[in-house]
């Protein structure tokens, strides 16, 4: 008997063997495909595609790529989402200004918004109504190039697979057409985004689609408490491989802030230099997003100024030594003329922020704590890059 199941253990381990040799050949294959379609395209000039979203003329978002919306709660990320969703389908005669933000005229395009938080008898039925109002559209109204779908009545589990087989469907539907998928959110779109495998499972479906199937992707994601990183492993790998994250937060960047005001701030633009942050604020009477003017934008900065509290010294710090050294005195005489505390309180700080190794920057698969060091007798401050 023990003969017999070596026999067929035997048996069964070169069946696999054979599997795992023809998926290796066929597999080699794809890469000298990809290798002859590469030498094609080499040999020629190269013309980049143009922005698909702009603000003020500046590029925002290139067709097939992977973007970002990163934030806490209740900073607005779907609003903004929602916001971005209304410039692509902006109708001609529509004047809503959008915060800016414009899209240039494709020839065929299909916007699809993916909800998996918002229940579906009000709240995201409410939200593709504002995306179409503010599009210039009625809320009756069936645009052709909107489509709309939710996971959550989907068990967790399932959703991954879910997702698969709905973009597929997309895909065969609007054939011809560049299609523009928002996932909001994206941790919820798999079972447990702090698993690796997950994570890297639902990035390489996304990966494949902006390659091979004229797909651009928004991710609309929510930060750790007391962070800027992005939830987990998928924050992480969503983060290394987008081509822009925006990051949505309060002005004055404290936990709960009443500030009315909202910074958004680019945290990577891989195609352009990172773009000056945008300041905008939800409007009650429009129920959308609208510009904050000077004025308002100053008074928040001016409370800050007054307070100086750790939060702000971290913000200003990250700003400061994110790409210099700066000696004692002259980063005390920065801080104190931003922060307006006094010499011995910004001191105080900057000694706990020291010794406590307080995260000041996090970028890719790095965190940057404070250091400093001493030349020519004089006491230099920077940043060190640590892994996470």
């Amino acid at each position: 008997m023990n003969r017999m199941k070596g026999i067929i253990a035997e048996q069964a381990s070169e069946n696999n063997n054979d599997l795992s040799l023809s998926n290796t050949s066929s597999y080699l294959e794809l890469v000298k495909e990809s290798q002859k379609a590469l030498k094609e395209v080499k040999s020629k000039e190269i013309t980049f595609s143009k922005p698909i979203l702009t603000h003020d003329s500046r590029a925002i978002i290139f067709p097939n790529t992977i973007n970002v919306i990163q934030g806490k709660s209740g900073v607005h990320k779907s609003r903004l989402a929602e916001t971005l969703c209304s410039s692509f389908l902006k109708t001609g005669s529509c004047e809503n200004e959008l915060l800016g933000f414009q899209t240039n005229d494709l020839k065929s395009l299909v916007l699809c918004y993916i909800d998996t938080e918002r229940n579906l008898t009000e709240q995201f039925p409410y939200a593709l109504q504002m995306i179409q109002k503010q599009a210039g559209y009625t809320i009756d109204a069936e645009p052709s190039n909107f489509e709309y779908a939710s996971l959550l009545e989907i068990p967790r589990a399932e959703r991954f697979s879910v997702l698969q087989k709905y973009l597929e469907l997309l895909r065969e539907k609007h054939e011809d057409t560049h299609l523009i998928v928002v996932l909001d959110v994206i941790t919820d779109c798999v079972s447990d985004f702090n698993r690796g495998d997950q994570s890297m499972q639902l990035i390489d479906l996304m990966n494949v689609a902006i390659n091979k199937q004229n797909v651009t992707f928004i991710c609309v994601i929510h930060e750790n408490p007391f962070s800027e990183k992005a939830r987990g492993h998928l924050g992480t790998e969503i983060f290394n491989k987008s081509s822009t994250t925006i990051q949505v937060a309060s002005l004055d960047q404290k936990e709960n802030s009443t500030s009315e005001v909202i910074k958004l701030r680019f945290l990577k633009c891989r195609s352009t230099k990172r773009h000056t942050p945008i300041h905008f604020k939800y409007c009650d009477s429009t129920k959308g997003l609208v510009l904050a003017d000077q004025e308002e934008i100053e008074q928040v900065q001016e409370r800050k100024k007054r307070t100086a509290k750790t939060d702000d010294m971290i913000e200003a710090l990250s700003s400061y030594l994110a790409d210099q050294e700066l000696s004692r005195s002259d980063l005390l005489e920065t801080l104190q003329g931003d922060l307006r505390g006094s010499e011995r309180t910004i001191e105080t700080r900057l000694k706990s922020i020291y010794d406590k190794k307080t995260t000041i920057l996090e970028k890719e698969d790095q965190t940057f704590i404070l250091q400093k060091k001493t030349k020519d007798r004089e006491v230099i401050y920077f940043l060190q890059a640590i892994p996470f």
